[in-house]
């Protein structure tokens, strides 16, 4: 819960990991985020368990409603991506990018759907909290700033990702991607820069104190406005990184043989199967 989109990361487990994973990840899900929320803020054994408690509640829901709507819509995803032609490279092109836009909208849909999920348990999650949980969290919030400051390795999980859905890439295609993955590299100091600007903004909506009612305040709106809680700098730069990926897929799709299309297909069938 470092950044309080703990959902987040079960979105993109549902979406991107391999069946098998996800089965392990679905099962185990609600005790990894227990975990992870009672370490981040130091719960006592009493919080623990009503936290556990919530998460229960939290994911049955999701198992329940959100989990049938991903299936749909991943295979929807396929469907589509099968039925995509053009007479040309360029047609190609074209038509991979109005259909990845709309699938990005999608997407977007679908992420603050489960935000709003998640938003609908912080109430209970606030009135267990306490202004010593509070302080715990913002020392551990502090010392994951020094250790991402440290870290020079440039990740890019979107390189990892596609390399796994076309699994060999062609020459022109490895170019392709190797330049978006040059065009951004890791910035550790603009993501700690929109970090504290995040933890300033709870603090202030909390006047720099704590209060479960407030708390609750700044979380919800913190799930249900995302961008309203980033810098402009760190907005515009992940707005941009996510066009430029578009541009970069339907590039790739376009100059796809039909075999390679076929094993995209296959491969993100599997990726999203759970």
């Amino acid at each position: 819960m470092k950044n309080f989109n703990f959902l987040w990361v079960i979105f993109l487990m549902a979406l991107f990991s391999g069946c098998s994973r996800n089965v392990l990840f679905l099962k185990y899900a609600d005790t990894f985020i227990n975990y992870r929320i009672s370490s981040d803020f130091d719960l006592s054994r009493d919080q623990k368990k009503v936290n556990g408690e919530i998460v229960e509640k939290l994911f049955l829901e999701f198992k329940m409603n959100s989990i049938p709507e991903i299936r749909i819509f991943t295979q929807k995803i396929i469907q589509e991506f099968n039925q995509i032609e053009g007479k040309d490279q360029l047609e190609s092109e074209q038509a991979y990018y109005l259909w990845l836009l709309d699938v990005n909208q999608r997407i977007k849909i679908l992420f603050n759907k489960q935000m709003l999920l998640v938003a609908k348990f912080v109430p209970e999650f606030s009135k267990i909290l306490t202004s010593k949980n509070w302080t715990y969290y913002q020392n551990e919030f502090k010392e994951k700033n020094l250790e991402l400051l440290k870290d020079k390795k440039n990740k890019s999980i979107a390189n990892n990702y596609i390399r796994e859905i076309f699994d060999d890439l062609t020459p022109e295609q490895e170019s392709l991607l190797n330049a978006y993955v040059a065009k951004y590299p890791s910035k550790p100091n603009l993501r700690v820069e929109n970090r504290n600007h995040q933890l300033n903004k709870f603090n202030a909506i909390m006047n720099n104190g704590f209060s479960s009612e407030k708390f609750e305040l700044a979380l919800v709106d913190r799930l249900k406005n995302p961008k309203d809680w980033n810098i402009p700098n760190f907005q515009n730069e992940s707005d941009q990184r996510v066009e430029d990926l578009l541009k970069l897929l339907s590039k790739m799709f376009s100059v796809a043989s039909s075999d390679q299309k076929k094993i995209i297909a296959k491969n993100f069938e599997k990726l999203t199967a759970f």
